[in-house]
């Protein structure tokens, strides 16, 4: 089987249709791959949807678990999973039709570890046309971990590239549990020690964009919660950034200065989140002080990263001043 796809599903009855059936419309035979959804305790009709699905197709299954959350899911996913490669999906997203084909086709053609491909945040449900011309092989480059760190501005998120199961599994990373941003760090670490990556300037996700997502829910709670679950993922950079700072390589101060920015980029968002929420001071400062102990305060590579925009690098000198928090 050359692909599972794995799909955490929390109440999602309005969207998971659509996920679905854009994964039925991959230009792939249903024996070439499986669709693995994981119902995570949904009480809304998602099990119902789930179901009928399994009824129609045979290369599909559903296992339930009760509130597991988006990361022991994914992870629950991975050891579930027979194909030679992994894609994870959010099931509210979908792909354009018949680019899991091709994406597949150069991931046995090159031997690659992982594919990397575009994104568009949309919140329409029906862009499922190819709108970027497909790339020239002419084009294709094979990078390690290192130079793909050092050239491509990467995302945090799983649902934008496919990963060998076979180097998964050798690497051992699983995502992070019981918290939001569970794939950030994971991410970081299987493309740093890949030796085998290639990025498809294909833009054949589609991130749909819901009124009702987690932070458009009990704002102020559930800003809190992100707030140090931020701090968390800054906190589990700093090895990621000691690691790159270790390597032998011609371009390290780039490679350093990219790592740092994603990192630092999480500090600043942060940031912007605890101007809007009710913080007291004293815990403002407590999250200043971890950050700090992180080296990723103040933010010196974030704001020179080349796609940082001119706002938000303004913005992240303003920040670098402690005063404003006080």
């Amino acid at each position: 089987m050359k692909l599972s796809i794995i799909i955490p599903v929390f109440n999602v009855e309005k969207y998971l249709s659509n996920c679905l059936n854009s994964l039925l419309r991959q230009g792939l035979d249903q024996s070439e791959f499986e669709i693995i959804a994981i119902n995570d305790g949904s009480t809304d009709n998602s099990l119902k949807i789930l179901n009928e699905f399994s009824n129609s197709f045979s290369n599909f299954q559903i296992h339930n678990y009760i509130n597991k959350g988006p990361g022991a899911i994914r992870n629950i996913g991975i050891d579930l999973s027979q194909g030679d490669y992994i894609y994870y999906i959010d099931s509210d997203d979908y792909l354009v039709d018949d680019s899991l084909a091709y994406i597949l086709y150069q991931a046995f053609e090159y031997d690659l570890d992982i594919v990397t491909f575009n994104t568009t945040l949309t919140r329409s449900l029906s862009l499922t046309e190819l709108t970027t011309q497909l790339p020239s092989t002419d084009t294709f480059e094979v990078l390690n971990g290192y130079a793909y760190l050092s050239k491509y501005n990467y995302r945090n998120e799983v649902w934008w590239y496919i990963i060998k199961k076979d180097y998964l599994d050798k690497l051992g990373e699983k995502l992070v549990e019981h918290r939001w941003l569970e794939d950030a760090i994971f991410t970081v670490k299987v493309l740093l020690s890949s030796n085998r990556i290639m990025h498809l300037p294909i833009n054949v996700h589609r991130y749909f964009k819901r009124p009702n997502s987690l932070t458009a829910i009990n704002r102020n709670v559930n800003d809190v919660k992100m707030i140090h679950n931020m701090v968390d993922v800054v906190k589990d950079y700093r090895d990621v950034v000691k690691q790159v700072n270790l390597i032998e390589y011609d371009k390290k101060q780039c490679l350093v200065n990219n790592v740092k920015a994603k990192q630092q980029s999480f500090v600043f968002f942060m940031l912007v989140r605890v101007l809007k929420s009710h913080m007291k001071f004293e815990e403002v400062k407590l999250i200043l002080s971890e950050v700090i102990k992180a080296k990723a305060y103040p933010m010196y590579s974030f704001p020179k990263a080349k796609n940082t925009s001119f706002s938000y690098s303004f913005l992240s000198r303003l920040f670098n001043n402690k005063l404003i928090f006080k």
